[in-house]
């Protein structure tokens, strides 16, 4: 339901921001595949699964002058076994973003940009067929910074940093997916 909600909204913003604006020339549109990657700080996860989680997605952008309307989702999927009988698990994590990206300057080559958001996150660990399966959500801010690369007038390298807590609590316990992200991107321009 969140998530309808999201994209709804989403796209109700982007309509408003392309047909109030009579000036086409100052709107553009960008399409971006990226991925990022986060280590693990968290010993348990980082025994299971390894010590990084790499996100890959897609994102939509929507920009007015130095003003980017930004939405995405990512996935990533971790694999891992068992401590003592070495049966398979699978680990699921979903991202939904929604956010605003400011670009500082804009240079012919290039464009540093800072940003901020609303991070929608699901996680579902699969256990063996003896334990119950596990699923969290989480909503966290999302700040960024970063540079646009212009390759071609339409295509463009993103290079950026992130901070979102990645936190899933399967008891009582909180177990961190890391904060800080490092990515990169490629995207073509409308």
């Amino acid at each position: 339901m969140k998530r309808l909600i999201v994209v709804r909204l989403t796209l109700v913003l982007m309509s408003c921001f392309v047909i109030g604006n009579a000036q086409a020339r100052t709107i553009g549109f960008k399409a971006e595949a990226f991925f990022q990657s986060s280590s693990i700080p968290d010993g348990l996860f980082k025994d299971l699964y390894g010590n990084k989680i790499v996100l890959y997605g897609g994102a939509l952008s929507l920009s007015y002058k130095r003003l980017e309307l930004r939405t995405g989702m990512s996935f990533a999927e971790n694999t891992g076994f068992m401590t003592f009988s070495n049966e398979d698990l699978k680990f699921t994590t979903q991202v939904i973003f929604i956010g605003l990206r400011f670009r500082i300057l804009e240079h012919r080559w290039l464009s540093p940009y800072v940003g901020a958001g609303i991070n929608f996150a699901k996680y579902r660990e699969d256990n063996p067929d003896r334990f119950d399966d596990f699923t969290s959500t989480n909503t966290r801010l999302l700040l960024e910074t970063g540079l646009y690369v212009y390759l071609a007038k339409f295509l463009y390298l993103d290079a950026n940093l992130t901070y979102s807590p990645l936190d899933i609590q399967p008891g009582e316990e909180v177990i961190s997916l890391g904060k800080i992200r490092i990515g990169g991107g490629i995207g073509i321009k409308f």
